[in-house]
């Protein structure tokens, strides 16, 4: 009964059970209970007042969400002015060093993935997330840089 009610307020129909649900709690939740049962029985105009203030905020909420249909959105993915061919190179370079460092050992690689990381983090932000010394990573990388220019 309540679900049909708030069903004919709003189109879709799932939620409209939500907002019958969300009354159910706020009733629970509610100091005046008194006034959700008289006399054995439950107070029905109370309850539809209740949905009906339910269904006017649902309404409020609806109107504030703007909806963006996502055919109609144009991608335009940043590419810092290189072309596909220029960034696949890039992307394969960036596989073969890390294969490079991962055999001769799996530290090389992790520092390589971390200072190599879009956010183009510091040695001394690594150096903090890991509780390292940022002069012993630094020197790291050097190594790193040696392992991959003599292959």
């Amino acid at each position: 009964m309540w679900v049909s009610f708030v069903a004919k307020e709003i189109s879709d129909y799932h939620f409209s059970e939500d907002i019958v649900q969300e009354a159910y709690l706020k009733a629970h939740r509610t100091k005046n209970k008194h006034e959700i049962i008289i006399n054995g029985e439950v107070n029905k105009k109370y309850i539809f007042k209740m949905l009906k203030n339910l269904v006017t905020d649902y309404h409020r909420a609806k109107g504030r969400v703007k909806k963006e249909y996502i055919d109609d959105i144009e991608y335009d993915f940043a590419s810092n002015g290189l072309d596909l061919e220029r960034i696949e190179a890039i992307d394969r370079l960036h596989h073969q060093n890390r294969e490079k460092l991962r055999y001769h050992h799996n530290y090389w690689e992790q520092l390589y993935m971390k200072k190599t990381d879009i956010k183009k983090p510091s040695f001394r932000e690594i150096g903090q997330a890991a509780d390292m010394c940022y002069v012993s990573l630094y020197r790291d990388w050097v190594t790193i840089k040696e392992i991959l220019q003599t292959g």
